[in-house]
């Protein structure tokens, strides 16, 4: 038995390596945002700073460990060097772009592009049973400023994750939680969702913002619809 760091009202958090704890978990979809290998500092429990290839192969591991607990898609966020690479390995079903209008990364090597994009690599199973349409479409151009800091070096904005998840029908699994923004828009759309993480300050503050109630303020009409599969 993995013992939960928090569980409450549909949503768990374990603390922990999500390798150990992957295969005593199941979901509909995984939406994850993993190390870019970038060298930030996401604490003592993480190394962001590997030789590439051990990186791709660390990384299509986890995503091979998602494939085998999920019944839906896949959605890895990553860097477009991360996605070249990954690509070589384990080829994407789909790759979907995070435009940033207003912000920017930096720059690729000794190249001249700033890109104002994230791509958001799909596997997994993206089509219903007998490879049907399944009964739920989403664009694959999201438009989306980044986040305010909140402890974590790299949060994602809460509006992406709400238009995720709100296409996207299920449970939820984030095996590379942070501070916890998947979680948060699972909780927002009154969905069940499990986090992983492996550095416990982050833990803290993902427990921290799902104890705040989160009241949506938009009109019905704009308010994400759910779906089933067909």
């Amino acid at each position: 038995m993995i013992t939960p760091y928090y569980d409450h009202a549909g949503i768990t958090i374990y603390h922990g390596d999500c390798r150990d704890i992957l295969p005593h978990v199941t979901a509909d979809v995984v939406v994850t945002d993993p190390p870019y290998n970038a060298g930030l500092d996401y604490g003592a429990g993480t190394n962001d700073k590997r030789e590439w290839g051990e990186y791709v192969t660390w990384l299509a591991n986890i995503i091979d460990g998602c494939e085998a607990v999920v019944t839906g898609p896949v959605f890895v966020f990553l860097s477009v060097n991360g996605l070249l690479s990954l690509s070589a390995y384990k080829r994407p079903r789909h790759v979907c772009v995070w435009d940033k209008p207003m912000c920017f990364s930096p720059r690729l090597g000794g190249s001249p592009f700033l890109p104002h994009w994230e791509p958001c690599a799909v596997y997994g199973r993206v089509c219903g049973e007998g490879g049907r349409v399944p009964g739920y479409h989403l664009p694959d151009v999201w438009h989306h400023n980044t986040a305010t800091r909140n402890g974590h070096p790299c949060p994602k904005p809460d509006s992406l994750l709400l238009q995720l998840l709100g296409a996207v029908p299920g449970d939820v699994l984030d095996p590379f939680m942070g501070s916890g923004t998947t979680l948060v828009a699972a909780k927002q759309l009154g969905r069940k969702a499990i986090g992983i993480e492996i550095e416990e300050r982050y833990c803290e503050i993902a427990v921290k913002r799902l104890a705040q109630e989160v009241l949506d303020f938009r009109p019905a009409e704009q308010q994400p619809i759910q779906s089933s599969l067909i």
